[in-house]
């Protein structure tokens, strides 16, 4: 028979998506996520394709701004000099633009479980993907929402997640994850300048997140989907 319902269909992001979309081999890239199946440490990150060697190297570097939030630490994140300029000798960890639209979608939609979930106090990670390919120097980690059926208004959305929430896991690798990499960096004068130049972009002037483009996009899928 014929099926004349909706359905929806979703691409795991894992290394043969990374493939798929960002050339090179699947075998060359690092996928991290949240593991959730139930074993100890249940939402502990896990390397799901690669390994977790630069995911650590990442969040060392992430880290280390809590306590020193200087151009030189932040750059480096980059594979950059303390000026910003590129040095071709330092891995770029991750792709910044990236990282501050995948928050901006969170922070819009208010997902009450990703990247940190108000069903674990805020205090652990669901619901996310990065990867990298490692023999790639100048392409960081990027970052993909997962799950988002607590969002815009829908049940346990939530009204603000911006954070930083209260917490004890922020230093703990096991739950390292890609919020707690963006408010490490908000630390920065650099990446603050950077996040809002995001902001005006998307929530200004026509762009992607404003009332008119969201609510378009709304209208197209309704109609889309009418009957």
């Amino acid at each position: 028979g014929q099926y004349w319902g909706l359905y929806e269909t979703d691409e795991r992001p894992e290394a043969s998506y990374g493939q798929t979309y960002f050339g090179g081999s699947k075998t060359n890239f690092d996928v991290v996520k949240c593991g959730n199946r139930g074993v100890t440490p249940t939402f502990a990150t896990e390397a799901t394709d690669g390994n977790l060697i630069a995911w650590s190297n990442l969040w060392v570097m992430t880290q280390a701004m809590r306590t020193n939030a200087a151009n030189s630490n932040y750059f480096r994140i980059l594979g950059a000099n303390p000026d910003g300029t590129r040095n071709p000798a330092l891995p770029v960890l991750i792709d910044v633009d990236n990282l501050i639209a995948y928050m901006l979608e969170i922070f819009y939609s208010g997902d009450g479980d990703a990247t940190l979930s108000s069903f674990l106090g805020n205090n652990m990670p669901n619901n996310w993907f990065g990867m990298r390919d490692r023999t790639n120097p100048d392409v960081g980690f990027r970052f993909f929402n997962s799950d988002c059926e607590h969002t815009l208004g829908s049940p346990n959305s939530q009204i603000d997640r911006t954070g930083p929430f209260p917490n004890s896991n922020e230093g703990n690798f096991v739950f390292s994850n890609p919020q707690w990499m963006h408010e490490e960096m908000m630390r920065n004068l650099e990446y603050r300048v950077r996040f809002s130049d995001h902001v005006q972009k998307h929530f200004f002037n026509g762009g992607a997140l404003t009332l008119e483009a969201c609510t378009n996009r709304f209208i197209f899928k309704a109609n889309q989907i009418t009957k």
